[in-house]
């Protein structure tokens, strides 16, 4: 992996090595796209080149999305829509899927838009997570309404649970909240799928967090009174939350990181949980973000949160030489553990 992400600036080349964990074949859509000219080949023969080709470009697409590698499901997406074959309509959900995985909520709001094919319970649904998303709940409600279950896919169904699960949350329904999250971990179709559910579910409650100045400083002083107490954690990752909510970053990063230096050696899953707070408050493109997510990557014991830290680490793409770091992380995490439980 480390190899292809160092030697390749191209999204599509750059990823092509991750996704042939899966798919062998995919080697063909890291080649060039152009059809060579050869004057023994029929017209059709070299239309059914140019369809395989994007066939495979399509399904590299999906397994990028399944492995959480959201921002190279958007490029080879889009990539597929420059096709004149392409079918547009369901390239273009697909493409606000992977658009929502990776925050750019304005992007998969105006796909959405101006989409102009049948707007069944899958554009709905969409729409849904879409105004979730940007606390539009009314409107994220009566998206809900005009839903179908009975339309959607499998993979729809789970995000259908994780939206009633975010309007749940929302109303103060936090049993309902939880068997619904749960619902969508269920029918999730493999490990990373179900990361999917928890990155998701920990960035709505992030978004949702309380700003009531009064509910902040009830929390601070719930985890000053019980300092020392295990029940003082789950109070210090609910201020923070709530600082972050603010627009108090720094402060609620502060917070994690005092928890992180005074938590005593042996709660190593409270460590795993403030590590994952820490990295989705601080952001994986900051030190501090990408430190506590990569700690978490190489010691963690909660196979689903690594599993996240995964994901969250793997979106920033943007910048070389993070690209660079986070493939030696995933060289130095595979040689210390070949056994690891996220080798998938």
């Amino acid at each position: 992996v480390s190899i292809h992400l160092n030697k390749f600036s191209n999204v599509r080349l750059r990823l092509i090595p991750i996704i042939l964990i899966s798919l062998s074949a995919i080697v063909v859509v890291g080649q060039e796209t152009t059809t060579p000219s050869v004057p023994l080949l029929e017209e059709s023969e070299l239309s059914t080149q140019t369809a395989a080709q994007q066939l495979l470009t399509l399904q590299a697409a999906r397994r990028a999305q399944e492995m959480g590698f959201s921002s190279a499901a958007v490029a080879l997406y889009r990539e597929s829509l420059e096709q004149a074959s392409a079918n547009r309509g369901e390239i273009q959900l697909a493409l606000v899927t992977a658009l929502l995985d990776s925050g750019a909520i304005d992007e998969a709001d105006e796909i959405l838009t101006e989409y102009i094919g049948l707007k069944g319970a899958a554009w709905h649904l969409r729409r849904g997570l879409a105004a979730a998303q940007k606390r539009d709940f009314g409107r994220a409600r009566d998206e809900l309404v005009a839903i179908l279950t009975d339309e959607l896919t499998k993979d729809d169904r789970g995000w259908l649970l994780f939206l009633r699960g975010v309007l749940a949350d929302e109303s103060g329904d936090l049993e309902e909240a939880r068997d619904f999250f749960a619902g969508a971990q269920e029918i999730a179709t493999s490990p990373m799928a179900a990361a999917r559910f928890d990155l998701a579910r920990e960035q709505a409650r992030l978004r949702l967090g309380s700003i009531d100045d009064e509910a902040v400083e009830e929390a601070r002083k719930n985890m000053v009174r019980l300092e020392g107490r295990k029940a003082s954690y789950g109070f210090a990752r609910v201020y923070a939350t709530m600082l972050d909510a603010q627009g108090n970053k720094d402060d609620a990063v502060a917070v994690l990181q005092r928890q992180l230096l005074n938590l005593p050696a042996e709660e190593l899953s409270e460590r795993d949980s403030f590590l994952l707070l820490l990295g989705l408050i601080a952001r994986p493109e900051s030190e501090s973000g990408r430190s506590a997510l990569t700690s978490l990557l190489r010691s963690g014991r909660d196979r689903a949160k690594q599993r996240v830290a995964l994901q969250l680490l793997a979106g920033v793409d943007e910048d070389a030489t993070a690209r660079v770091n986070f493939a030696r992380t995933l060289d130095a995490v595979l040689r210390q553990s070949p056994t690891t439980g996220i080798l998938e």
